[in-house]
C-alpha cells in the first residue's frame, strides 16, 4: 500500500482556507487517492470520484471547474494532473526517473497536448463555459468546454476529434463537415473561441448525407480577399 504525506499546513494554506468543505475534501482526495502516482498525472473517472468521496455530481463539476480555472488541478477527460505537486516530490535517482518516464509514456498524447494548451493560457483568460452548465451535460462541459481548443490544438487533435464525432453522430457525414470546417478556418478565416465546440456545432447543424450540404453555426467570417462580398455572421452561443 502506497503512503502519501500531507503537510499539516495544508489546512491553513490561504487557497485551501477559502474553499468550501466539499472542495477541500475533493482537493485532498486528488492528493491522496489510490490512483496517485509518481508524476501526479493519473486516470480517475468521475464515477470513481463520486463513489469514493460521496460528493454529488453537481458539486463535483463545480469544484472541477474552479480548480481547473485556478490552474491548481487539471481535468483532462478522465485524467487528473496536479499542477504544482511535483515540486514537493522527494523521490530522486535514476530508477525513479525511469519509472516516471514510463508513467509519462502511458499518458495519451492527446491528453498531454490538452494539458500543455491549458497551462500555456494566461490564468486570467476567460474559460468558455458557464460556472455550472445544464445539469444533464455537466460531464461534457468539463471535458470539452473547460478546455480551450485553440486552432492549433484543434489541428493537432484533428483525427481524434473526427473519430469522436463519428461515434457521436453516426448519421452525419462527418468527413465532409470536417473538410468544410477546415476550409472555413483556413481559407475563409472563421474564428472561434473553442474550435472543437464549433466543429461539433457544425456537425449537429449539418444536413444528412442525402442532402449533401453544410450549415455553419457560430462563425465569425473576416471580410477580406475573395470573400469580401460575404457579410460576417455572428451567432452568440
Amino acid at each position: 500500500m502506497r503512503t502519501r504525506i500531507i503537510q499539516t499546513k495544508f489546512w491553513s494554506d490561504e487557497y485551501v482556507a477559502k474553499l468550501t468543505v466539499s472542495q477541500r475534501l475533493f482537493f485532498l482526495y486528488c492528493l491522496t487517492n489510490q490512483y496517485v502516482n509518481l508524476i501526479w498525472f493519473y486516470e480517475c473517472s468521475d464515477r470513481i470520484i463520486r463513489f469514493e468521496t460521496g460528493i454529488d455530481d453537481a458539486t463535483l463539476q463545480e469544484a472541477k471547474l474552479k480548480f481547473q480555472k485556478d490552474k491548481k488541478i487539471l481535468f483532462l477527460n478522465d485524467y487528473i494532473f496536479l499542477v504544482n505537486a511535483s515540486k514537493y516530490e522527494n523521490f530522486t535517482g535514476q530508477k525513479n526517473e525511469v519509472a516516471a518516464q514510463k508513467l509519462w509514456d502511458l499518458i495519451p498524447e492527446s491528453v498531454k497536448v490538452l494539458k500543455d494548451s491549458i497551462l500555456d493560457t494566461p490564468i486570467d483568460t476567460p474559460i468558455d463555459t458557464p460556472l455550472i452548465g445544464t445539469i444533464s451535460h455537466k460531464s461534457e462541459i468539463i471535458n470539452h468546454k473547460s478546455i480551450i481548443y485553440t486552432k492549433k490544438i484543434f489541428q493537432k487533435l484533428q483525427n481524434e476529434i473526427l473519430k469522436e464525432a463519428k461515434s457521436k453522430y453516426p448519421d452525419k457525414d462527418v468527413n465532409l463537415v470536417m473538410e468544410e470546417f477546415l476550409e472555413g478556418i483556413e481559407i475563409k478565416d472563421y474564428h472561434y473561441k473553442n474550435y472543437k465546440l464549433a466543429f461539433f456545432k457544425w456537425v449537429r447543424g449539418s444536413y444528412h448525407n442525402s442532402h449533401g450540404g453544410i450549415k455553419p453555426n457560430g462563425a465569425v467570417q473576416a471580410e477580406k480577399g475573395k470573400y469580401d462580398h460575404i457579410k460576417p455572421t455572428v451567432i452568440l452561443t
